[in-house]
């Protein structure tokens, strides 16, 4: 009788192990008939109740949340007034190797992914120069909260100073070195 139970236990946790790895509808099914066919083979040690409440607990679980695309916009906003002095954001230019002053005229509405991270993309114009500037805030949400981790020009002028590698690299372009 014991061994019969452990069988019984052991198939439940096998089965519970790949509903938690599938977690498809037509896959819970056939697991829930497989569940009430075995709890009839082996003379009702498994219950079919205990069965479904098992299933519908791993099915209705939240998987993660990604963090809304107008969290991401509203946090690089407050990184761009907390860093702005007199409402000039200042960012040091590699290719230029000068400071910028820079007034915001917008952020844009679109939200890039790359890898595993985000970035967010604004428009500003150089006080000093009238060149209309294009910059990328690159965010790290992996702990479900908005961390700006760096920010690039993307371009000037309409000149694009880097694109994205297939591995989710920056690539500069040739005739601007970093």
């Amino acid at each position: 009788m014991k061994s019969r139970r452990h069988e019984a236990i052991r198939a439940a946790r096998d089965v519970y192990a790949y509903v938690r790895i599938h977690k498809k509808a037509e896959s819970m099914k056939k697991i829930f008939i497989a569940f009430i066919i075995m709890s009839i083979v082996l003379g009702g040690l498994v219950s079919p109740v205990y069965a479904y409440e098992r299933i519908r607990k791993v099915s209705t679980k939240k998987p993660y949340q990604e963090v809304p695309s107008q969290a991401m916009r509203v946090a690089v906003k407050k990184h761009i007034i907390q860093n702005s002095v007199n409402g000039i954001f200042n960012l040091y230019d590699k290719v230029n190797k000068q400071t910028r002053g820079l007034l915001l005229s917008k952020i844009q509405r679109d939200v890039g992914k790359v890898g595993v991270f985000y970035y967010v993309r604004t428009n500003f114009q150089d006080v000093r120069t009238k060149e209309s500037v294009v910059i990328d805030f690159d965010i790290d949400t992996r702990a479900q909260m908005v961390k700006i981790t760096s920010v690039h020009i993307y371009s000037v002028n309409g000149k694009i100073r880097y694109t994205f590698s297939n591995h989710a690299n920056r690539v500069y372009m040739t005739q601007h070195k970093r």
